[in-house]
């Protein structure tokens, strides 16, 4: 190990502890703001599990938004100032993984990553990012039916993305 590393990784040593109890309190705080509204909900965890991540991923439940579409949600939600994304990583695990980079089909995966949403928490948020959080997702889901109005009325792009049909992303 290079020494600079060696600093660094005993340096990381000393605050995991601390890093671990934030991001569980940011991840208990996002699920209690998140599933006291309909339309997400919050990333499944066994009881004996603690949730430990700081990316926190939601499912969308398209039901609840009566035909707003996932995109047009997620665009209002960032208007707000909420760190929200559409989505997994860019290329998931599975489609990485494989013989020579080919990946594999995976339906629940891919079914996962179609009604998922990713909110990226600061590493220790502050009562006031999760009040803001809580307002944002209540004013937004209580202009659902304009949203879905408005994303109507965007001939030419994909109901699932956003995007433009002829883009080859959409």
């Amino acid at each position: 190990m290079h020494p600079a590393a060696a600093i660094a990784a005993r340096a990381a040593g000393e605050t995991w502890r601390e890093t671990l109890a934030a991001r569980q309190a940011a991840a208990r705080a996002a699920a209690e703001v998140l599933a006291a509204h309909p339309g997400f909900q919050p990333p499944p965890l066994p009881p004996d599990r603690e949730p430990v991540f700081w990316i926190f991923s939601p499912a969308w439940e398209a039901e609840a938004w009566e035909g707003a579409p996932r995109w047009a949600v997620a665009m209002a939600l960032a208007a707000e100032g909420v760190p929200l994304s559409m989505g997994p990583i860019g290329r998931p695990l599975h489609r990485r993984m494989g013989r020579w980079g080919k990946g594999f089909r995976c339906p629940s995966a891919e079914d996962r990553c179609r009604r998922e949403t990713v909110l990226a928490l600061p590493p220790g948020p502050d009562s006031g990012f999760m009040e803001g959080l809580r307002e944002a997702v209540e004013r937004v889901y209580r202009a659902r039916r304009a949203l879905r109005a408005w994303a109507a009325g965007r001939p030419g792009l994909s109901s699932a993305t956003g995007r433009s049909a002829a883009s080859p992303r959409a």
